[in-house]
């Protein structure tokens, strides 16, 4: 495979070569100024996720100011989704847990978290199967999801700082 710079898309000049330059055009225009230093703040904090792709996570958002808006609404989100993720596994209503396990797969590719967003998949497909009764998927799902919960409410531990920070 490539290294992750390959994945990054950065700018390029004519020759190729980066520029160094992860903006997009449009983003030169808007009348934010002043803001600069709080935004290159932030995506280093961002980028100081481990478990979290920033460049993917951008470029899926857009902007950086969309991006915050979206993990706000994530972590918003996290105390609920997985409590209500955890009960229907105990419940063992594998139609709903498969909804919010596919629910928890997008938004975490939204933000970059890959890890969390495929093993959300592979439960996903776990879930599709156990609703037609598939033993072997009931157990996938009640092994692996303590861990994909862990995994999810890490990220509420990574980015809640971030935004109260940022006081958004």
């Amino acid at each position: 495979g490539g290294t992750q710079d390959d994945k990054a898309g950065g700018a390029k000049n004519e020759d190729g070569q980066s520029t160094g330059d992860n903006s997009t055009a449009h983003g030169a225009d808007q009348k934010n100024e002043g803001t600069d230093d709080g935004d290159a703040r932030t995506e280093a904090m961002l980028r100081g996720i481990t478990a979290m792709d920033y460049d993917t996570a951008l470029a899926n958002c857009g902007t950086q100011e969309l991006l915050m808006s979206v993990l706000s609404d994530y972590v918003e989100a996290t105390p609920s989704k997985s409590e209500d993720i955890a009960r229907y596994l105990n419940e063992g209503d594998y139609e709903n847990y498969t909804i919010l396990v596919h629910a928890l797969k997008s938004s975490s590719r939204l933000i970059g978290a890959m890890q969390l967003s495929l093993d959300a998949a592979h439960l996903e497909e776990c879930g599709d199967k156990a609703r037609e009764g598939d033993k072997a998927a009931m157990e996938e799902i009640a092994k692996k999801t303590p861990d994909l919960l862990l995994m999810y409410r890490s990220y509420y531990n990574k980015i809640m700082p971030l935004l109260s920070e940022d006081g958004g």
